[in-house]
């Protein structure tokens, strides 16, 4: 899709049902004249056993009934047997490969945001470690957060800001880094490289801090600066960290 490009990255049945149901009730009457020994073709030389002579005789048809239904009643049993089986193995399935499944497609859109950030990040030339503390704690990564004041996804945009950065869907991964980004750069410069007065402004808003600035805020801005700035000194230090490792391994020579 055009997020990924710009992040850089049966045969036929035959036969009616009716037809087939006359076949397998043949067969079955076929069977049931066997082991009853009452064939047809021979029904003429048969004489009846003793004791069922006369009215009696009418035992034929009810055994052939007999062995027709205990066969009719095996075949259903065994449909329904293969039904129930089939049945736990949806569920198998349902119950078990489903988080799995939602559990890589959390991975994969975690992965797709990460590399959006990077990308968007390096265009408008502020730390991408900025910009993943701000992701973190503004939506902790989730593309269809909403907060209580209509702030929507990654990134966390108002309306009014989405407007003014070209966003038009805030839920989109790549838009809404996109305009988030480019407004966190924005106030880097309005703040003249400060990034604790330009986060600041970010959550709410360049003019409160431009008028109070920084030591007139609530505590919940200060809170706010206080764990953005942590998590972006941490991510500063494991890149920096991943880094001399590359050079050290780099210079004894090893892949």
């Amino acid at each position: 899709g055009k997020a990924a490009l710009d992040c850089r990255n049966a045969r036929p049945r035959t036969g009616s049902a009716n037809s087939r149901g006359q076949r397998d009730h043949a067969g079955a009457k076929r069977r049931s004249l066997a082991l009853v020994g009452q064939d047809r073709r021979r029904s003429r030389k048969t004489v009846a056993a003793r004791g069922f002579r006369g009215p009696h005789r009418g035992f034929e048809g009810v055994q052939r009934q007999a062995t027709s239904s205990a066969h009719h009643g095996l075949r259903g049993g065994l449909r329904v047997g293969a039904m129930t089986t089939l049945a736990k193995a949806f569920v198998f399935l349902v119950l078990f490969t489903a988080p799995v499944t939602r559990a890589a497609e959390r991975t994969r859109v975690q992965e797709f945001s990460a590399r959006c950030a990077g990308f968007y990040a390096s265009a408008f030339e502020i730390p991408a470690e900025l910009v993943e503390a701000v992701i973190q704690v503004e939506s902790g990564w989730n593309p269809y957060a909403v907060s209580k004041k209509g702030a929507t996804g990654l990134m966390q945009l108002m309306p009014g800001t989405a407007l003014r950065f070209g966003v038009r869907d805030r839920f989109d991964i790549e838009e809404n880094i996109r305009g988030g980004v480019a407004y966190l750069a924005w106030l880097i410069r309005l703040f003249k490289g400060d990034l604790r007065l330009a986060v600041a402004a970010y959550q709410v808003g360049e003019s409160q801090i431009l008028s109070q600035g920084l030591a007139y805020s609530s505590r919940k801005v200060f809170d706010y600066v206080s764990r953005v700035a942590q998590l972006y000194r941490a991510m500063r230090y494991e890149t920096a960290r991943q880094l001399a490792t590359h050079i050290s391994t780099r210079r004894r020579g090893e892949p």
